[in-house]
């Protein structure tokens, strides 16, 4: 009897590690095995191509077996209306009707179901008439994903009885639902019913409102493809934020081309508004555009800035300045598309001053694009080593990273431009380099230095890193 249960515990221990498909045959193995496994099999998420009839019919058949002890275990759900390898194959009739009917159980029976993520989540929602308020009775959800979220979606939102804990939202634009309201795009009214739950917040496309509802728990937000950058919107909204990350997002200024002046003027208007309303105390981390941020007025300490030249600004010298100089993090990571912008006198004196008052971590990640005067290029890179290395001089840093990465876009494996290029880093003795930074850097104890070099699906790399004691 023991050797008997021993052995039953080794195969429960296998289920643990095992795939799927390994865990459902053992289940057919014996009684005990295919009670035991369902917990596996219902670990993760399931997810499902609505398109694939042999993924609805395994899975539909698999809770039928046991409906109500199975129905419990479902912890979470990914659902995509088409795989993209059979994008031609149609959705077969019967499928919107059990997705219905397993909503209405799962809110019925679904004690453990706290995850579903919805991909095109307006064209899933549309398969049946009830399917949104199906989705909407479900009262135990805590994460939520909907990518493609349309008018529907919106609807669904506003009804959903589930408080959540974290969401995920990424908008349709008008062209692609003309049905869509200003209102629908206002995810926090959308989301509302989560006021009290809600910790954090990511949305695409979204637009944010003066004197809409309030996330005290919220303290990571997290926005893409937003234009409109209104400080007090964020403060209201979300008073206790401590994580702020923006991609893929520009200022916006009378629909031209925004340059420092419409910048500035955006700053101002947040600074004014932050001077009659209150503002955050502090941020833990701020992750995105140097033009944003310095547009967004924030005047609060951020322990952790990492810039970078995603937002179409640029990288201008006295706008770090001034943005380094109200945040003054502890932490600095800068990532910049054209890594000899760093070497601009304006941005070198702004890191430099940071470098000498309290900054402990500096980390830098520099792309390059090959040019055919390969000569010229090694010039301007021993420019920049020289100026890194007075960043370091006497600075309180104790940290340093620097990766400088050569990157060609040419899908051709003999590029003209790209091979002549790589010989940039041929110059770089990347130990006697490290030497250098701790001959300068009285307080440094780490450093990181990597060199790549990307082209045709190729990585090259060379790194040095050290550790001072």
């Amino acid at each position: 009897m023991e050797k008997a249960v021993r052995i039953q515990n080794v195969m429960y221990i296998v289920m643990s590690f095992a795939p799927r498909p390994t865990v459902s045959r053992m289940m057919q193995t014996c009684r005990a095995l295919n009670k035991e496994g369902v917990k596996y099999i219902l670990h993760d998420d399931v997810n499902l191509h609505l398109n694939v009839p042999e993924e609805i019919t395994s899975f539909f058949l698999f809770i039928i077996a046991d409906p109500h002890p199975r129905l419990r275990s479902v912890r979470g759900l990914s659902l995509t209306p088409h795989h993209f390898m059979r994008r031609s194959e149609k959705i077969q009739d019967g499928v919107p009707e059990r997705l219905k009917n397993l909503f209405v159980l799962l809110a019925a029976l679904g004690e453990k179901f706290v995850r579903l993520e919805l991909c095109e989540a307006d064209e899933i929602l549309q398969l049946h008439p009830d399917l949104p308020d199906a989705v909407a009775s479900l009262t135990r959800l805590q994460d939520l994903k909907m990518i493609g979220a349309g008018s529907v979606s919106c609807k669904m939102l506003r009804n959903l009885r589930s408080s959540l804990c974290s969401a995920l939202i990424t908008m349709l634009d008008s062209e692609d639902d003309p049905s869509l309201t200003p209102e629908d795009k206002i995810l926090t009214v959308s989301l509302q019913n989560s006021q009290s739950t809600l910790q954090a917040l990511q949305m695409a496309q979204g637009e944010t409102i003066p004197d809409g509802p309030c996330y005290p728990k919220v303290i990571v937000l997290d926005l893409a493809e937003t234009w409109t950058f209104t400080t007090h919107h964020f403060t209201h909204a979300f008073p206790n934020l401590r994580e702020f990350f923006i991609r893929d997002s520009f200022v916006e200024a009378l629909d031209v081309d925004v340059d420092q002046d419409d910048l500035t003027t955006v700053r101002e208007e947040n600074l004014s508004l932050q001077r009659l309303h209150e503002s955050w105390k502090a941020l833990d981390l701020y992750s995105g555009g140097l033009g944003i941020l310095y547009a967004l007025g924030l005047t609060c300490p951020i322990a952790e800035v990492r810039l970078d030249d995603t937002d179409g600004d640029g990288f201008d010298g006295d706008v770090l300045q001034a943005v380094l100089g109200d945040a003054r993090p502890v932490s600095l990571t800068i990532s910049l598309s054209d890594g000899f912008d760093l070497a601009e006198p304006e941005v070198v004196s702004a890191l430099r001053e940071r470098c000498a008052a309290e900054l402990g971590k500096l980390e830098l990640h520099l792309k390059f694009k090959p040019q055919e005067a390969a000569f010229d290029l090694q010039l301007e890179l021993r420019a920049l080593l020289d100026a890194i290395c007075s960043l370091i001089d006497s600075s309180v840093v104790t940290a340093f990273e620097l990766e400088l990465s050569l990157e060609c876009s040419s899908f051709m494996k003999d590029c003209k431009i790209c091979e002549p290029s790589s010989i940039i880093f041929n110059g770089i003795d990347e130990t006697a380099y490290t030497d250098l930074l701790f001959a300068k850097g009285k307080n440094l104890k780490t450093v990181h230095l990597t060199l790549c070099h990307k082209h045709y699906g190729s990585n090259r790399k060379r790194e040095v890193k050290r550790v001072q004691n």
